[in-house]
């Protein structure tokens, strides 16, 4: 079910029986807030990419809807952040509640990726072109996310720990108000 969960309500994958939930396949990257050009999984056709060489925690905080259904399910969503020799990847994970759904393995999918070369040569030292990537892949990914929710007042008591994702998150709706 986490699998489930992840494909339809954080990629927007539409599940098909008897094959693989399916997203958007545009070809054209979305540009983010920040700039760089984002290829979002479930929008757009991804890219192919070298193998992952390190990843970086981005954060996480708990969903109380992960699953829809006769009740909903709360999970939890971690974000990591990998690199590859020539792209950034964004690293979605989903554990649903095991008290509701039982023991499980989390599910875990591309979530969005940035390709290295698109990234200008000026900007700052590594450190920072992690942190503008990982910024710009989850702000993109939250616009879909946050979708109809309003502002930060509506999910301020979910499950945050005190990290990147959250002080995004806060972003986020800041963004919306401009």
């Amino acid at each position: 079910m986490n699998k489930v969960a992840l494909a339809q309500n954080f990629l927007f994958k539409t599940l098909v029986f008897g094959a693989t939930p399916k997203g958007e396949d545009e070809e054209t990257p979305m540009t983010a807030p920040y700039g760089l050009k984002v290829y979002l999984n479930g929008k757009h056709k991804m890219p192919d990419h070298d193998e992952i060489e390190t990843r970086y925690a981005i954060g996480k905080f708990i969903h109380p809807y992960a699953m829809s259904g006769m009740p909903d399910c709360s999970g939890k969503v971690e974000y990591e952040l990998a690199e590859t020799c020539d792209a950034y990847i964004c690293l979605i994970w989903l554990k649903l509640d095991e008290h509701m759904m039982g023991e499980s393995e989390p599910a875990v999918d591309i979530l969005a990726l940035i390709k290295k070369d698109s990234i200008p040569e000026d900007t700052i030292d590594h450190e920072e072109k992690i942190r503008i990537a990982a910024q710009d892949m989850i702000l993109c990914h939250f616009e879909r996310l946050f979708e109809f929710i309003e502002s930060y007042e509506e999910i301020k008591d979910w499950e945050f720990e005190e990290d990147f994702i959250h002080q995004l998150v806060k972003h986020h709706f800041e963004l919306r108000k401009q």
